[in-house]
């Protein structure tokens, strides 16, 4: 059983814990699994699986309930029960991510986030905190691919210019 592990680093120390992802699937198909499984059959391809492995199981219903929640997110138009579940999901996702952070990041300002696989599609400034806030309201929310990137770059000195290169769309293993 390979759990997957919320790693914290700050300035006073490093610390992780194990996140109970099957929980909060498990939580969220019992309540809205119906609306995941007609969204993901009509908007997106290449969900049918045959495979009876529990760990590909689970990864993929975990996918399915991120896609989802990108897809009200990133919808034009919304209906009351779409920001119904909108909210829905973000407290889910906060309280899934965060809840064990609350007493370590309530006096930060910033948090460095370092998302993996299909979290990398997730913009976790709109997760829900307990008392109703966006997580942006918070914290200044800043993305990060490396911690060792981040920390080489926040030291480096740059001139304005008008020129920009920009790269994207990697691929995590």
């Amino acid at each position: 059983d390979s759990r997957p592990v919320m790693i914290v680093i700050d300035n006073e120390k490093t610390y992780s814990f194990e996140i109970d992802k099957l929980q909060m699937i498990k939580k969220i198909y019992d309540k809205i699994g119906k609306q995941i499984e007609s969204y993901i059959q009509n908007t997106v391809k290449g969900f049918a699986y045959k495979t009876k492995d529990f760990d590909t199981i689970f990864n993929i219903e975990f996918q399915k309930i991120v896609l989802y929640y990108r897809g009200l997110l990133t919808k034009k138009y919304i209906t009351e029960n779409d920001a119904r579940l909108m909210d829905y999901l973000g407290r889910e996702f906060y309280t899934f991510y965060f809840s064990k952070l609350q007493g370590n990041i309530i006096k930060k300002k910033k948090l460095i986030i370092k998302p993996s696989g299909v979290l990398s599609i997730l913009p976790f400034e709109v997760f829900i905190t307990p008392e109703g806030r966006r997580l942006v309201e918070k914290y200044e929310i800043k993305y990060t691919c490396s911690y060792t990137t981040t920390e080489k770059a926040s030291g480096r000195n740059y001139k304005p210019s008008k020129t920009i290169f920009v790269f994207g769309d990697p691929v995590y293993g």
